[in-house]
C-alpha cells in the first residue's frame, strides 16, 4: 500500500520555536521504548478491558494522537493489535485446559462463541473446535506470515521489524511551521470520509452565498476520527473554508477556531485514498524521528486541488500536524 505513494527527501524542517530538539535517534528509541511499555501491558491484561486512555497514558502520549501513533509505528491498528492477541490467549488454552468455547470466547473480550469463532478462523484458518482436536500448533498461511515478522516469537522483535523495514517504504519531505489562529466555516459531515464531497460543495457554496469567500480563502477538512478505528457510520469531519477572523455566519455553516501553532506540514500529491498511508508514515516513522510531540488537537487537511476537475494523480492535499 505504501508503495504507491510518491518517493521524496524529509527534512528536518523550517520552524523550532527557538527550543534545541533533543536527538533523533534518542528520541526514536524513547517513542520505541514507550510503545512496548505497552505492548507489555496488553499482553499482562488481555483478561481484562483495554481502554484508549489508559494504554495512552502508559505511553504517555496523547489519548486523540495515540491510535495513529500505534498503527504508524506497528502496522495494526490498536484494537486489531488487541484482538489477535486475544486469540492467540485463547488458541493456547484450547491446549491446555478445558474451558468451553464459549468461555474462552468471553474471556476473549468476545460477545459470544459465534463471533469468536469467525474471529479465531480468520487468524488460524480452522474453526476452536478443530484447532483443540489436533492437539498442536497449526500453522496457517496466516500463521506463516505472523512468524516471518516474529509475532509468535516476540512482539518486540515484531515492532522492530516493521520500524526498520516495512514501514520505510515510503517518505515525505516535512516543513515544521508556526499557523495563525484559522477561523473556518464549516458544516459537520458524519460517515464515509470518501463520500465528504458533497459536505464541502455545500459548504462552498453557503461561504459565497454569505459573502465570506476571499482571496485567502482555503477548503480545509478537520478529521476526528481514525477509519481503522472507528465504525464507517460515526466518523465525524468538519468540511468548510478559511474566513476572515471577525466572520459571522448563519445556517448551514457554523464557525469554530483552528488553534495557532507549530504544525508538521506535508504536500501529497495523488489521490485520496494515499491520505490513510501518508498518516501512518507520517506518526509512525516521522514522529518518533523529529524531537516532537503531538499536541491534542485534530489535524488539519487542506484541498487545494478541485477534485470536480483535476485527475486523481494530480491532487494536492497538504497536511498539517499540531506539535506541542
Amino acid at each position: 500500500m505504501h508503495t504507491h505513494c510518491m518517493l521524496v527527501t524529509m527534512t528536518q524542517g523550517e520552524h523550532m520555536t527557538g527550543k534545541q530538539a533533543p536527538s533523533k535517534l534518542t528520541t526514536a528509541k524513547d517513542y520505541e521504548t514507550r510503545l512496548l511499555r505497552v505492548l507489555k501491558h496488553i499482553d499482562e491484561n488481555l483478561d481484562g478491558p483495554l481502554k484508549l486512555e489508559e494504554l495512552a497514558s502508559i505511553a504517555n502520549f496523547s489519548p486523540f494522537h495515540f491510535h495513529r501513533l500505534f498503527k504508524g509505528m506497528t502496522g495494526e491498528t490498536l484494537g486489531g493489535y488487541i484482538r489477535r492477541r486475544r486469540l492467540l490467549m485463547a488458541a493456547n488454552q484450547l491446549r491446555t485446559s478445558k474451558a468451553s468455547i464459549t468461555e474462552l470466547a468471553l474471556d476473549a473480550a468476545f460477545e459470544n462463541s459465534e463471533s469468536f469463532s469467525r474471529a479465531f478462523k480468520i487468524l488460524f484458518g480452522v474453526s476452536p473446535s478443530q484447532y483443540r482436536r489436533n492437539g498442536q500448533v497449526l500453522i496457517t498461511p496466516q500463521g506463516l506470515s505472523s512468524l516471518a515478522t516474529g509475532y509468535q516469537n516476540s512482539e518486540a522483535i515484531a515492532l522492530l521489524h516493521y520500524l526498520q523495514h516495512e514501514a520505510r517504504r515510503m517518505s515525505f519531505d516535512v516543513k515544521i511551521k508556526q499557523m495563525p489562529t484559522i477561523k473556518l466555516a464549516y458544516i459537520r459531515h458524519t460517515g464515509s470520509y470518501f463520500k465528504v464531497g458533497p459536505t464541502f460543495e455545500q459548504a462552498i457554496k453557503a461561504v459565497h452565498q454569505q459573502g465570506l469567500w476571499s482571496a485567502e480563502s482555503m477548503v480545509l477538512g478537520l478529521s476526528y476520527d481514525n477509519p481503522s478505528k472507528t465504525e464507517e457510520h460515526l466518523l465525524r469531519c468538519d468540511a468548510g473554508v478559511s474566513v476572515s477572523p471577525d466572520a459571522t455566519v448563519c445556517d448551514p455553516l457554523a464557525l469554530r477556531d483552528i488553534q495557532a501553532g507549530d504544525y508538521a506540514t506535508v504536500m501529497l500529491k495523488g489521490p485520496y485514498d494515499q491520505i490513510a498511508p501518508t498518516y501512518d508514515w507520517f506518526y509512525g516513522q516521522w514522529l518518533p524521528q523529529s524531537g516532537r510531540e503531538t499536541a491534542n488537537h485534530p489535524p488539519v487537511e487542506i484541498f487545494h486541488s478541485d477534485a470536480r476537475n483535476t485527475p486523481p494523480q494530480d491532487l494536492l492535499t497538504e497536511i498539517r500536524i499540531p506539535l506541542v
